[in-house]
């Protein structure tokens, strides 16, 4: 047509302009409810982001200081507590971690400072981060609603909230490996979308450089986060070994992506080099099979750790029929990325090594955030298809995770080992003129709450190594104090030849012993008078038990005593042949009914000399203290004493000529005031 005004142009009818506006305005109205359709759901899904990330702010903000913490908490706040020379020496000694989580926690310290609550929002905060990572992830897998249930299940996961609130790596190295991954499928994606036809690279130009150069520094922080982060990087090149297989562009990025990983981590590994080497040579496969590690990861990725086996039973299935579901609905162009998000962590780590120790399905966290979002895949296919099954799943789910969260919270069963508890009670028992003494690190839980409320010594310690040494700092530490207790580390590194619990299995009454996940609280009781042969607390006894053991003497504190008040007693023992078995000696104190008023049941010695191990003459001293009962009634009650065989209950037979058999020798009578 041929513009109005040149020589033979047709002038349009009326109707005609008319019909073309009308056409124009339908057009520009439909694509502007389209616009608005778009905007609207953009707006429910932003929403319905953010609620997600509260909720899961506040499961994780939740009682954050309500439990103690346990050992390699301290050992985090303590290392990273040092100086940076020596945060970084540090390294070398311990040799399985590297430094990236304790330089961010070492500044974190300086400006959150020190309390529980402050230490473990750090973890908290890349713990947050993890589902909105989950969710932008997702979103270039799955068709929704699928990102948004993959993201609502791992907000509640028990085991991510768990590993939230610990102050360790495990939630850091987690979000860095999850935003490694999305930053290569974020980068990838765009290439294919162009075709990948060799122009992309040129047509896009620094960004997609700079794509390739976030996706290295993203890995990089993993690697120094946990060396564990590894395998995840594993299982993304499978994935880009399929990419590059059918469209090889691209492939050179990845390469130099992967020597970038490489030189950023280089400085630490020439650095640790020498403690990967030692770690190296100790490593061997964890004794468990890889099908228990399946069903063990698969039960706390679920759950998480506050679950009981009857419980897993009927909700783990949930989750895996889920999982199978999702795996099968993944959309065909990324079929593969969860899969091997998921699965190749979990068998590089079974074939590497991993130390099976209390809550060992923490080194396989790395690969939780592909199991919650296949199980997000199943339940957005769940909703499109039939959306009563997708809310009966989803209302399954969120019962599960409150049921273990609920445990987690409030069952002291399922509490990490309580470190604060402990150590109050230390600082509460006995009275001022007790004193601590420490066998083990500086970085123990047990100086995290120990604040010197009591005089304490650490043994050994530099110039005070040897046992001659360490006997003296004991002396003089004890001399006119009423109470100990000793602090061990186990097992003994730091006292291999036992010359701190020996000595004072010899010279101290041990009261209680109560075991901290490593380490043992041992209390001692240190009578005023002298309990040595020839004391005069000190009375000589000859009593056969079986012709296997004899007590030749025994000395004791008092006559009488008050309830509440400590009895010690020093019982002599010889072997009179070689005993072979173990026997528990028990210390009785009976009322005229025979009712027991205080009872001193254990091996010799304060379990420290078991008789399998006497020789015949050999002489024992068994130190015992025993506060009698705070309701005992006034009276008259016997001391009695023998030896039973633990497992059956057997008593030996005391022999004496003229008496009749018995099973215990009264030593004395004590008075109940």
């Amino acid at each position: 047509m041929l513009p109005v005004g040149m020589p033979g142009a047709k002038v349009p009818s009326q109707s005609r302009r008319r019909s073309e506006r009308d056409a124009d305005s339908v057009s520009a109205g439909a694509s502007a409810m389209t616009v608005g359709r778009k905007g609207w759901r953009l707006t429910a899904l932003s929403t319905s982001a953010l609620a997600l990330c509260l909720v899961a702010f506040a499961l994780r903000a939740y009682r954050l200081d309500g439990q103690s913490l346990w050992g390699d908490e301290a050992y985090s706040v303590w290392r990273a507590g040092l100086p940076l020379g020596e945060l970084t020496r540090e390294g070398l000694r311990e040799g399985t971690l590297p430094p990236l989580y304790y330089y961010l926690l070492h500044f974190w310290l300086e400006v959150a400072g020190r309390s529980e609550y402050a230490v473990r929002f750090l973890s908290l905060a890349f713990g947050l981060l993890t589902v909105p990572l989950l969710y932008v992830l997702l979103r270039k897998l799955l068709r929704p609603p699928g990102p948004l249930c993959g993201a609502l299940v791992a907000g509640m996961a028990p085991f991510l909230v768990y590993y939230s609130q610990e102050t360790r790596m495990y939630a850091q190295a987690t979000a860095w490996t999850l935003l490694s991954t999305y930053l290569l499928l974020r980068v990838l994606s765009r290439a294919e979308d162009a075709g990948m036809d060799g122009g992309y690279e040129r047509r896009a130009g620094w960004s997609y450089g700079a794509g390739w150069l976030a996706y290295a520094v993203a890995s990089a922080l993993a690697l120094l986060s946990h060396y564990y982060t590894g395998f995840v990087l594993l299982a993304q090149a499978a994935y880009c070994g399929g990419v590059f297989w059918r469209r090889r562009r691209g492939l050179v990025w990845w390469a130099a992506s992967q020597a970038l990983v490489l030189l950023l981590i280089a400085p630490w590994l020439a650095y640790a080099w020498p403690a990967l080497l030692r770690t190296a040579g100790l490593v061997s496969r964890a004794s468990f099979p890889l099908e228990a590690i399946a069903q063990r990861v698969a039960l706390a990725f679920s759950l998480g750790v506050s679950v009981s086996k009857e419980e897993a039973a009927w909700l783990v299935p949930l989750f895996l029929a889920l999982a199978a579901l999702g795996a099968a609905a993944l959309p065909m162009r990324r079929r593969s990325l969860l899969p091997l998000y998921l699965g190749v962590p979990i068998v590089a780590t079974y074939l590497v090594s991993f130390t099976p120790m209390r809550d060992w399905p923490r080194y396989f966290i790395m690969a939780s955030p592909a199991y919650y979002g296949l199980i997000g895949s199943g339940l957005g296919a769940l909703w499109r298809r039939y959306w009563a099954l997708g809310l009966l799943a989803s209302l399954g789910i969120a019962g599960a995770s409150g049921l273990s969260l609920g445990s987690y919270y409030f069952d002291p069963s399922y509490a990490r080992f309580d470190f604060r508890s402990q150590v109050a009670r230390v600082v509460a028992s006995g009275g001022p003129n007790e004193g601590i003494v420490v066998n083990g690190r500086p970085e123990m839980a047990f100086f995290y709450y120990f604040r010197g409320e009591k005089p304490f010594t650490m043994v050994p310690r530099p110039g005070v190594e040897g046992t001659p040494e360490i006997v003296a700092e004991l002396k003089q530490f004890i001399a006119g104090k009423e109470g100990l207790w000793l602090v061990k580390y186990m097992p003994p590194d730091y006292d291999p030849g036992n010359a701190v619990g020996g000595w004072l299995a010899r010279h101290a009454y041990r009261l209680s012993q109560v075991w901290v996940e490593n380490i043992t609280f041992t209390h001692y009781s240190l009578p005023s008078v002298n309990m040595e042969p020839g004391s005069i607390a000190y009375h000589t006894v000859d009593a056969n038990f079986d012709e296997r053991v004899s007590l030749v003497g025994y000395a004791l504190d008092r006559s009488s005593a008050a309830p509440g008040e400590i009895l010690h007693l020093a019982l002599y023992w010889q072997a009179q042949k070689d005993i072979g078995d173990d026997y528990t000696v028990f210390v009785h104190l009976l009322g005229p009914d025979d009712r027991k008023v205080a009872q001193m049941d254990s091996q010799p010695a304060g379990d420290t000399r078991p008789t399998r191990n006497w020789t015949p003459g050999e002489r024992v001293v068994d130190l015992r203290a025993q506060p009698v009962a705070a309701d005992a009634p006034p009276g008259e009650y016997r001391l009695v004493v023998g030896l039973y065989r633990p497992a059956s209950g057997d008593r030996l037979r005391l022999v004496r000529e003229g008496r009749p058999p018995s099973t215990q020798l009264q030593l004395t009578t004590i008075t109940l005031r």
